[in-house]
């Protein structure tokens, strides 16, 4: 699924032996199982998993390899989403620091692999790297069919979902996140079922059915809190705050956002943080609350999405500045936020949020 380079060669993974899905070519399904087997660090990732699915982020980290970095790494892929998984595995293979590029490396197309570049997809849209990340999970459902693993076909189904909704393409997210959600509950797997109603909740709250939408966000957190099944809960918290308010549900968005936020900080996901501030920010702004209130949440959620390269929360901030500052009447200053925002959106082909921009910056004049 994912070639190496000689970028890659310090990993000193076992020879490739090319398999063919579908005329495509494809690394060997025992390469990532084979280089784990024999690292001592990943004999602890079972430990670390069961504590990452109960939220228990301290317990999770302190089985993770002593050696990574990423053990201490306080950014928004670690444990704040299903790629924490991949992201302890490959430390564990080469004991440092792991870019998503070098990922890359060692997914194959096991349902461990499948896995794996789903969760490199996901990270691809939250970088707004959409036309990347995506091709990479329409791929992995492809493959996950070819397999026919439901498990597998459910995590495919809904990451792939999710990374359509983080760009604002609500209408191809639909019809993966409906299919996700049958075969999760057809399954019954209750750790899967939270997070493709997320993506379907997510998905009709933009196309304007928040009245469908918003009951399947907030059915998405009751099951995973009465489940235990915490890993997503900050994700999930965030994205029901982000339905609430493209339903025009203003004040319980904004209480919503603010459960979010501290989840993040408690739980060290930035990332969430950054995404929480801008709600804030957005939901302050859309009731011309205190403009010192919205601009403080703006600027927070900028420096943290730009630090960690969240394109797309960075985008959606220079719109929130734009807005706040044509609303207050600092025209010069709304212009400059809005050509960011229009420029990064048409650069990641966010066409939902670049119509939005594009409308401010007519009515700006």
């Amino acid at each position: 699924m994912l070639a190496l380079t000689t970028e890659h060669a310090a990993l000193n993974l076992p020879s490739m032996m090319v398999k063919r899905v579908r005329g495509r070519s494809r690394a060997p399904a025992h390469c990532l199982t084979t280089v784990l087997r024999g690292c001592p660090s990943a004999r602890r990732l079972p430990q670390c998993q069961k504590s990452r699915c109960s939220g228990e982020h301290p317990t999770a980290r302190s089985f993770g390899p002593a050696r990574s970095p990423i053990s201490t790494y306080p950014d928004h892929v670690f444990l704040s989403c299903s790629g924490a998984e991949s992201l302890l595995q490959a430390a564990a293979v080469i004991g440092k620091d792991v870019p998503h590029a070098l990922l890359q490396a060692v997914a194959d197309e096991s349902d461990e692999g499948v896995r794996m570049a789903l969760d490199i997809a996901l990270l691809h849209a939250y970088l707004g790297e959409f036309r990347e990340g995506i091709a990479r999970g329409v791929e992995a459902v492809e493959i996950a069919d070819s397999v026919g693993t439901p498990y597998i076909q459910v995590y495919a189904t809904g990451l792939t979902a999710l990374s359509h909704c983080w760009r604002g393409d609500f209408a191809s997210s639909l019809p993966l996140a409906d299919r996700g959600l049958r075969l999760a509950e057809a399954l019954g797997s209750i750790n899967q079922i939270p997070f493709v109603l997320a993506a379907r909740g997510w998905a009709l709250c933009g196309l304007g059915r928040g009245d469908k939408g918003v009951p399947l966000l907030e059915r998405g957190i009751k099951v995973a809190e009465s489940s235990r099944v915490l890993y997503w809960h900050t994700n999930l918290v965030a994205i029901f705050a982000e339905g609430q308010l493209l339903a025009s549900d203003v004040n319980r968005s904004r209480d919503t956002a603010a459960r979010a936020l501290d989840l993040a900080r408690a739980r060290r996901e930035p990332g969430f943080e950054a995404w929480s501030l801008r709600l804030l920010g957005d939901i302050a702004n859309a009731t011309e609350a205190d403009a010192e209130t919205a601009e403080r949440s703006y600027r927070s959620a900028l420096a943290l999405a730009t630090s960690l390269r969240l394109r797309p929360l960075v985008a959606h901030c220079h719109l929130g500045l734009g807005k706040l500052y044509r609303r207050t009447g600092k025209s010069e200053q709304a212009h400059e936020h809005l050509t960011t925002a229009t420029t990064m959106y048409r650069q990641m082909d966010m066409r939902f949020y670049l119509a939005q921009a594009e409308a401010a910056m007519r009515e700006s004049g």
